[in-house]
């Protein structure tokens, strides 16, 4: 998820040639909305209790600073134990988008 188009692209083409999973979700105007507070400046828990991911990037999105692209990577259902891929280790944390945002940032530094 995310504000602009071509990072997102970009970091997508990163992802296939590293061999991991990342695909593009929606930033939901709707969720935006509900992050409004009567006492707050904002709140970081929506209406609903689904959607969390796209909530996320809803929240996310209000600490970025207008024309700064960002990405937001949710990661918590591969951050552990993906032992069916051989780079990954068979217990623990699977280390799953440090291969694509490595190849992006020495990419970037070329």
């Amino acid at each position: 998820m995310g504000n602009d188009q071509k990072l997102i692209d970009t970091l997508l083409k990163h992802a296939k040639s590293s061999d991991e999973y990342l695909w593009q979700l929606p930033v939901i105007e709707p969720f935006k909305k509900e992050m409004k507070s009567k006492t707050a400046d904002l709140k970081n828990i929506a209406e609903s209790r689904f959607a969390g991911s796209a909530k996320a990037a809803a929240f996310l999105e209000n600490f970025v600073t207008d024309g700064t692209p960002w990405a937001h990577f949710d990661i918590a259902g591969v951050a552990d134990s993906q032992k069916h891929l051989s780079y990954c280790p068979a217990h623990g944390g699977s280390g799953l988008m440090i291969r694509t945002m490595l190849s992006y940032l020495l990419d970037a530094k070329a």
